[in-house]
């Protein structure tokens, strides 16, 4: 009996922390889909618009985006990673997040280059 009283609270937790958790969600964010949404979760609340502002610049949060940059290195994942300097990248988004904010815990925003942001991203954000 007990195990079944613990399970239906483990459900009726999880699910209202996920509505709650989609009533948190700020207006910048209202685009995301459910997977991007989450995997954003990883970031602190203060750093989660500078961070998706980044994904979606860089790739519009595509996380099997690739591209060869300037200096002929391989860079992909939805934040752009060059792996000959942080590591292989994921295929998973929300592991691509870890990286990102792994990056970010030690670097800050300094390694991408949209960290200010990009015109598509704020005619995006504007509705045009």
């Amino acid at each position: 009996m007990r195990f079944a009283l613990s399970i239906a609270l483990a459900a009726s937790i999880l699910i209202s922390s996920t509505a709650y958790a989609e009533a948190d969600r700020p207006s910048w964010a209202e685009f995301l889909t459910e997977d991007q949404w989450s995997a954003i979760q990883i970031f602190e609340p203060k750093d989660r618009y500078v961070m998706t502002r980044i994904a979606w610049c860089e790739s519009r949060l595509d996380q099997s985006a690739y591209i060869i940059d300037s200096d002929g290195l391989p860079r992909e994942g939805a934040w752009m990673v060059g792996a000959i300097w942080w590591g292989s990248v994921s295929s998973d988004l929300s592991q691509q997040a870890i990286q990102a904010l792994s990056i970010f815990n030690e670097h800050g925003s300094l390694p991408w280059t949209t960290r200010g942001g990009c015109s598509a991203w704020d005619q995006m954000q504007q509705g045009t």
